[in-house]
């Protein structure tokens, strides 16, 4: 499965199977960052006593929020490219982390907030159609469709599309 994953994925088989996000920090909040981490490094840790750590609490009741995290998740895995199964794993654990960190042991609209702001950083910079030919191909476009949609020339971007739909396909992120 591996090798499979490898030589028709073209990519690592590691880094899929982790949700992927991307986010283009502007200047002025680097030069912040930058500050921030400067100031942190010249504190002296050792003058510091350790703050007690908050008690994770374990087994995450659900609710009502199943059908949510489903929804999520297939949204996340067309934005993302990634295999659905994975992601609805990642988005999981993302929910019960955020829950558990914020004191609670059951869901609430909170976490599922919290999921959707992260859905702006899904999306690849350097390959920011892949989502929306994916979208394109599930509402039963042609490939020569989606690349008029998208401003492109059938005979240049048709190749890209191909291997876009190829790895989509491979991923069960296709309903054709």
């Amino acid at each position: 499965m591996y090798e499979r994953n490898k030589r028709d994925l073209l990519g690592s088989t590691f880094l899929e199977r982790f949700t992927t996000f991307f986010y283009f920090m502007p200047l002025r909040e680097q030069q912040e960052w930058t500050k921030r981490e400067r100031v942190k490094s010249e504190i002296l840790w050792k003058n510091f006593a350790p703050s007690p750590r908050k008690k994770i609490k374990k087994n995450v009741i659900f609710g009502d929020f199943y059908a949510n995290l489903g929804q999520i998740s297939v949204d996340f895995a067309i934005l993302s490219c990634k295999s659905y199964l994975r992601v609805y794993e990642q988005v999981k654990s993302l929910a019960i982390a955020h829950a558990s960190l914020n004191g609670r042991n059951e869901l609430c609209q909170d976490d599922v907030d919290f999921l959707m702001s992260l859905r702006q950083y899904l999306n690849n910079p350097s390959a920011p159609n892949e989502s929306k030919i994916i979208q394109f191909a599930n509402e039963g476009r042609s490939q020569k469709d989606i690349c008029l949609l998208l401003n492109m020339s059938p005979s240049t971007y048709q190749p890209y599309i191909s291997k876009v739909l190829r790895t989509a396909k491979l991923r069960g992120l296709l309903a054709i």
